[in-house]
């Protein structure tokens, strides 16, 4: 009896110890699958920003190919600017050319008539069938002007350029259809065609009978 229960518990402790060897090899084993899990995220995770660039990168390193708005504003902020540049300099360099034409210093009055007139040209442009009323009026009024400079220097022998302007302005005035026309263009028209009539004033037959040089005392 005694030697049947000792073999009864020789097989109870192997058996104890093959479920406790099984207990630990499963725990092994998990606790591989668990690592080589974890192994297998990280290198995914460390592999991934070289794989495929995050969204924010992406955004910083994609070029940018419309232009910005701040650009577009100080563009058209800049053409405002020259564009009142000129309508300052048109009305002011006008103003002292009267000034100067009123005290007689025509080589002043002339300078700044001619400026104020490429101030005119430059806003209104060159083609002068497109100008409005008000475009015609001031242009034709600079040119009025120069003729009145031109015609009333002494030192200017030569008073066809006074004849020039005068015609330029008329010409600018008649282009205005009369029922169109303001009351102060209608007496702008009148007064350079008076002034048309002035003695002195060469006309180009007139011009091409002159002689290119003077002759010499006594001489024909």
């Amino acid at each position: 009896k005694k030697k049947k229960k000792k073999e009864k518990e020789k097989e109870n402790g192997s058996e104890d110890d093959h479920g406790s060897e099984g207990a630990s090899s499963s725990k092994a084993a998990s606790a591989s699958a668990s690592a080589s899990a974890s192994d297998a995220a990280n290198r995914v995770r460390f592999r991934a920003p070289q794989d495929a660039p995050s969204a924010a990168n992406a955004t910083a390193t994609a070029p940018s190919t419309a232009p910005s708005s701040g650009t577009k504003s100080s563009r058209g902020n800049r053409h405002v600017s020259d564009v009142e540049r000129l309508r300052k300099d048109a009305k002011s360099r006008y103003n002292i050319g009267l000034i100067y034409l009123k005290t007689g210093d025509y080589h002043k009055a002339q300078e700044n008539l001619e400026h104020s007139l490429y101030c005119h040209i430059q806003l209104a442009g060159h083609e002068t069938s497109l100008y409005d009323n008000q475009s015609i009026l001031r242009i034709a009024a600079v040119r009025e002007k120069l003729g009145d400079c031109y015609y009333a220097n002494t030192a200017v022998v030569d008073k066809c350029l006074a004849l020039d302007h005068y015609e330029e302005a008329k010409r600018l005035l008649k282009g205005v259809h009369e029922e169109d026309a303001e009351e102060e263009l209608l007496e702008m028209l009148e007064r350079v065609e008076d002034k048309l009539g002035q003695e002195g004033l060469c006309r180009g037959e007139e011009l091409r009978r002159l002689p290119s040089v003077h002759p010499l005392p006594g001489s024909r």
